[in-house]
């Protein structure tokens, strides 16, 4: 319920301030006191311009708002910020698919490799036993799962 929440930062270790001349400020966005910066608070919830007590806030919000230029000006602003989104979204699949494609292609690199290395134990005339135990030492696998890969041949 507090206009403003003041904080200090602290050295979690030792407990002693920073000592930079820093602070931390959060306004509460919903306080409504009868002083400036309720007054401001309320502002920026107000949808109405006329209704604000801030002027130059109240002139802002009424062109971006109500006036033809300044609506379209907010349609450009909007638009850029979606746009910028979009274009970080397709960056992030971007690198998400590279990254999935690099973890399918080191699996299937990992799953010929143990293939090859069954058919040469295969050819030394181990058991299956035997490859399964040496297959869970070689590609640090579970035996259940080494067997799932003997198994499958």
């Amino acid at each position: 319920g507090e206009a403003l929440y003041i904080f200090d930062r602290t050295n979690i270790k030792n407990g002693k301030p920073l000592g930079d001349g820093s602070h931390i400020i959060y306004v509460n966005g919903s306080y409504d006191g009868d002083d400036p910066l309720g007054w401001l608070m309320r502002d920026f919830r107000e949808p109405d311009p006329a209704k604000m007590h801030n002027k130059v806030l109240a002139e802002r919000v009424n062109y971006l708002k109500n006036i033809i230029k300044g609506e379209k000006e907010m349609c450009q602003i909007m638009e850029e910020i979606a746009e910028k989104r979009f274009q970080k979204g397709i960056q992030t699949g971007i690198r998400k698919g590279r990254l999935e494609g690099i973890q399918e292609g080191r699996l299937e690199g990992i799953q010929k490799g143990i293939q090859i290395t069954i058919k040469l134990y295969r050819q030394l005339g181990l058991s299956r036993e035997q490859i399964i135990e040496r297959l869970a030492a070689d590609y640090d696998i579970h035996q259940s799962e080494a067997a799932k890969y003997v198994y499958a041949e």
